[in-house]
């Protein structure tokens, strides 16, 4: 798929623009049409302050535009393990060698996403990779909008997403998100996506709340005690195929996996779930899902 406008977008015709870390740029945006951008471009999200739904979208060409893309590029926060060695295809082997515990797992996360996401017409992904969960989605749901701050993944997700045409793929901070406030039925950040970006935790819960609309639901989700020994397995496998540094065992333990090459891999607890949402929505819960993972929801 190319990375288009989501439908229903009201302002595609806007010459002032915000782009979506808030400093305002002048574009000439893209006139409404009902065909998607041209394969090979790339979209970056803007929004007119005030203006409510989701903005408009100005498209930069790969070729032509590299200079524009770079400049957004570096005002993205890119943790460099991520960036250089588990993003796009190399991301996509991981799931691939997933042992059947593993693949029980992730097929339990998107079972449970789909059950709490039912009534939602507009959905939210923080770190939506090459779309595997977009992809999952997206029948049930009238528009589908993933972020990511890899341009590999998002290249990627263009492809693997053809023919999906309710799903938007933008390049974006999920700390600093650039939607209004109360677009979203749902935003759901799974598998982990918390602990794997890097960010202050509290900020991206507050951001994740301040997107959802009234009524909407917020989901993360980390792994379970129960489930340590299959993803440690699971992590080794990708060690032996060169996904990820060799496992420093003499430091792996209680949750946390570190690599001799730098990576570490954390979870999130029920405990600090708890303190990272105090505050946040008219209330929250964690659960144990399917003996392998940890949702937090906040009803907002």
């Amino acid at each position: 798929m190319s990375f288009t406008a989501g439908r229903g977008a009201p302002d595609a015709d806007l010459a002032a623009c915000r782009v979506s870390n808030r400093r305002t740029w002048r574009r000439k945006c893209k006139p409404n049409s009902k065909k998607p951008y041209p394969a090979g471009r790339l979209a970056t999200r803007w929004s007119r302050p005030g203006q409510p739904g989701l903005g408009s979208t100005a498209i930069l060409s790969v070729a032509g535009r590299a200079a524009q893309l770079e400049a957004v590029k570096r005002r993205i926060p890119m943790p460099s393990y991520y960036s250089e060695k588990l993003s796009a295809e190399r991301l996509k082997l991981c799931y691939d060698l997933g042992p059947p515990a593993v693949r029980r797992y992730l097929a339990a996360e998107i079972e449970y996403v789909r059950e709490r996401s039912a009534l939602s017409k507009r959905v939210l992904e923080l770190g939506c990779g090459f779309g595997r969960v977009l992809k999952q989605l997206s029948r049930a749901h009238t528009l589908l909008v993933g972020i990511d701050t890899s341009l590999q993944n998002l290249a990627m997700a263009r492809g693997y997403l053809e023919g999906h045409g309710n799903i938007t793929l933008l390049l974006m901070d999920a700390v600093r998100l650039g939607f209004p406030s109360n677009v979203f039925e749902l935003v759901c950040c799974v598998q982990n996506g918390i602990s794997a970006f890097h960010v202050d935790q509290h900020e991206l819960f507050r951001e994740a709340v301040r997107v959802a609309k009234p009524g909407g639901r917020v989901l993360f989700s980390s792994y379970a005690d129960e489930f340590w020994e299959n993803r440690l397995d699971w992590f080794r496998i990708q060690s032996s195929h060169g996904l990820i540094g060799e496992i420093d065992e003499t430091r792996t333990a209680d949750g946390i996996i570190v690599t001799k090459d730098g990576f570490t891999a954390t979870t999130v607890t029920s405990e600090r779930f708890m303190d990272l949402t105090e505050g946040l929505g008219t209330s929250r819960s964690v659960r144990v899902v399917a003996g392998s993972s940890i949702f937090c929801e906040i009803l907002v």
